[in-house]
């Protein structure tokens, strides 16, 4: 499960470092070194944000005849797997696979082929996820 989580990130990483592109190494190491400049406001605003989701998708499941106790916590309710916090594990696959894909493999894409054929690909990957 670790490699496959950190394979987009690895590949991400050689592929800028052997590209003998300057723009890019220098993209990297601001991105490497840049997370201090995220605003403290705007992961609350996140982790609100995905709450509000939830609840919103719970209820609307409600409506549809579900249990109003999705809600609710089991009583065997543990937040960790094994011997590591399932939230912890949650985080760092998020940010591992956007540091991967979406920060590093993309910009790359993007600069190679064109926004056309970037965007005509991102349709493809969202049409396979939705028709998955």
């Amino acid at each position: 499960m670790l490699f496959g989580l950190t394979a987009p990130a690895i590949t991400a990483v050689i592929t800028i470092l052997s590209s003998g592109n300057k723009a890019l190494k220098a993209d990297l190491r601001r991105k490497l070194i840049g997370f201090y400049r995220i605003k403290p406001l705007s992961i609350i605003a996140a982790v609100f944000g995905f709450m509000v989701i939830a609840v919103l998708s719970i209820l609307l499941s409600v409506l549809a005849g579900q249990s109003l106790g999705q809600l609710s916590f089991t009583e065997d309710f543990s937040f960790s797997v094994g011997r590591t916090s399932a939230l912890l594990t949650i985080l760092l696959a998020a940010v591992i696979e956007e540091v991967g894909w979406r920060g590093f493999r993309s910009i790359l894409f993007l600069m190679v082929y064109g926004i056309s054929y970037f965007g005509f690909c991102m349709s493809v990957v969202a049409l396979a996820l939705i028709l998955d």
